[in-house]
């Protein structure tokens, strides 16, 4: 949600340009979704994760009794595969939350150079979220034995961030 929020600002503002109101909610969007893809997709072994899944997946092949150990062996044959295309990316992820994101850093005031290095684009954010996606949608097909469809509801958010995209942009005017 908060990345179509992100996205549909986008496309009716330059955010360098955006301000006030504008300008605060495409921030804030664009921080929940860094925020949210950096927790699906953190390491961090106390936490409930897409690695976390991934691994009840492959130890606990009993719950998915529809699936055929065929189809599980392929899903995580996929899953080990297309991680490693988004482990940097996840790194620098990671780095961004961390050092932008989640803590005052002195090193922002000492050396700002370390930080501008560190960029996350919204396309690069919506791959990461799309490989979720697909990741979780086929372990819920696999295990309710029907596809998981995200796109009425991506589509729903996607319109009402449009219209308040456009409603920002005639008051910005």
């Amino acid at each position: 949600s908060a990345l179509e929020v992100a996205r549909a600002l986008e496309l009716r503002h330059d955010p360098a340009q955006a301000s006030g109101l504008s300008a605060f909610i495409h921030r804030a969007a664009r921080q929940e979704a860094i925020l949210a893809a950096s927790r699906l997709i953190s390491s961090d072994q106390e936490s409930v994760t897409l690695h976390y899944l991934m691994d009840h997946v492959r130890h606990h092949p009993q719950i998915f009794r529809g699936a055929s150990p065929g189809e599980l062996d392929r899903l995580l044959a996929r899953w080990d595969q297309d991680w490693l295309e988004w482990r940097e990316f996840a790194t620098r992820l990671r780095a961004y939350r961390d050092r932008r994101l989640a803590h005052l850093d002195r090193k922002a005031l000492n050396e700002p150079e370390a930080f501008s290095s560190i960029e996350i684009s919204l396309e690069d954010l919506s791959g990461l979220l799309e490989f979720v996606q697909d990741q979780v949608g086929a372990i819920y097909g696999l295990y309710h034995n029907k596809q998981l469809d995200l796109q009425p509801l991506r589509e729903e958010i996607g319109r009402a961030a449009g219209c308040l995209a456009v409603h920002l942009h005639a008051r910005d005017l």
